[in-house]
């Protein structure tokens, strides 16, 4: 063909289509006098090789000589050629907006590399994230996961709340417990209590420990109005409740009256002449075994030149009541002689028994052998005399005569012939 030349005058050059031309065109360049065929990634070149593109066809970048699919890393395209990260970007979408970091680097979520997460980022691999907006600090993206809270909120159980719950206090942004008993409390310790757990009372910030009966000691009892325990009578051992009345048990120089629930002592032995109004046992040694009392009140004064004393007794093991006595011994000789007539009512009640059993025994002897005077005692009948079919009788009484035992046997047949 008259248009495919094989050499060109200079300074045109031979192109591939076989033109001589002033320049070569686009993916192709000047070899001497000729022009040649660029990589087919280029879009001109200076060379055959990718690495002497100039410029790169569509969809392909342009870095540093050669046309590639996309920019490598540390660099992001910039239209059609490769335009490098920021310094602490490993990868990146723009100049600053890292996609990955460099090593002991972590990318925010503002595409920052950064030493540390920012306060209000969690790291996760290496990468920050951030955290719920209710959090300051955090370790997660939940409002359950806080580690710090903002300036009007307080830290509880890794959430950030407007107030502390009870039995927690503020201390800087964060609530920490009341130490029991408190439910409530102002700071840390029991004297600074606000309220109270069940079993405590409140009094001037501190809770006190409300007793119970199972705190009582073995002398004090339990009184139910004030939750207290309180001391049992100097006289008792224990106690069910307050005053000389209500022991349960005696020490071991008093005996116990079960009836009235006091501890007494021994009467004592020497005369009282002082004005004095005395409760004591009359002691001897079964009382003291049994541990109880035969007990006597004694209102003791002293004797007086105008007046002689009186006595009046009556004693019992559960009534209780009034001697007026001088002398203690008078009072035993009167106890004394008490016994004595109880010892006397019994024996002659022994007597009476013994009596009317003999009596009753000779009564049921006597009516077993028919010797019973009254059984013999009979009427005698009134004889019958017929005349013309009727009976008369004469006008005379009869009276009773003793008969023996074959006489009713004759009455009998007397009734039964008539």
């Amino acid at each position: 063909m008259p248009n495919e030349c094989v050499e060109c005058y200079s300074p045109f050059v031979l192109t591939t289509l076989g033109t001589c031309e002033e320049s070569c065109r686009h993916g192709t360049f000047e070899s001497g006098s000729s022009c040649e065929h660029c990589d087919d990634r280029c879009e001109t070149c200076r060379g055959p090789s990718l690495a002497d593109c100039l410029s790169c066809r569509q969809q392909r970048v342009f870095h540093q000589g050669a046309c590639l699919d996309r920019c490598p890393d540390g660099f992001y395209a910039e239209g059609a050629t490769c335009a490098p990260c920021y310094s602490t970007c490993a990868t990146c979408m723009t100049g600053r907006a890292c996609q990955s970091c460099r090593a002991d680097l972590f990318l925010t979520s503002h595409g920052d590399c950064l030493p540390h997460c920012r306060q209000h980022e969690f790291t996760r691999g290496d990468q920050c994230l951030d955290c719920h907006s209710t959090c300051a600090s955090c370790h997660g993206p939940n409002a359950t996961q806080c580690l710090g809270c903002h300036g009007n909120t307080y830290l509880h159980q890794g959430r950030c709340l407007a107030t502390c719950p009870d039995a927690f206090f503020t201390l800087g942004n964060q609530c920490h417990p009341c130490e029991l008993p408190c439910v409530n409390c102002v700071a840390v310790g029991a004297e600074n209590c606000l309220t109270c757990v069940d079993g405590y009372s409140y009094e001037d910030g501190v809770c006190i420990r409300t007793p119970n009966k199972a705190d009582c000691l073995a002398n004090e009892f339990y009184r139910e109005d004030t939750k207290t325990c309180e001391s049992c009578d100097s006289s008792c051992e224990t106690c069910s409740g307050e005053g000389s009345h209500h022991c349960l048990s005696c020490p071991s120089s008093a005996l116990y009256h079960p009836s009235r629930h006091q501890c007494l002592r021994c009467c004592p032995t020497q005369s009282v002449t002082n004005l004095v109004y005395l409760e004591c046992c009359l002691c001897d040694e079964l009382q003291e075994i049994a541990g109880t009392c035969l007990e006597i009140r004694l209102l003791q004064q002293p004797p007086t030149s105008t007046s002689p004393p009186t006595t009046t007794s009556s004693l019992s093991s559960n009534v209780v009541t009034d001697h007026r006595v001088t002398d203690h011994g008078a009072v035993n000789s009167r106890a004394a002689s008490a016994w004595k007539g109880v010892v006397t009512i019994v024996v002659l009640l022994c007597l009476l028994s013994t009596v009317v059993f003999f009596v009753v025994f000779g009564l049921l002897q006597a009516k077993a052998h028919d010797r019973l005077c009254w059984r013999h005692m009979r009427y005698e009948p009134v004889p019958m005399h017929y005349q013309n079919g009727k009976s008369t009788r004469p006008g005379k009484v009869v009276s009773l005569t003793s008969y023996e035992d074959d006489d009713e046997e004759e009455d009998e047949d007397v009734f039964s012939a008539a």
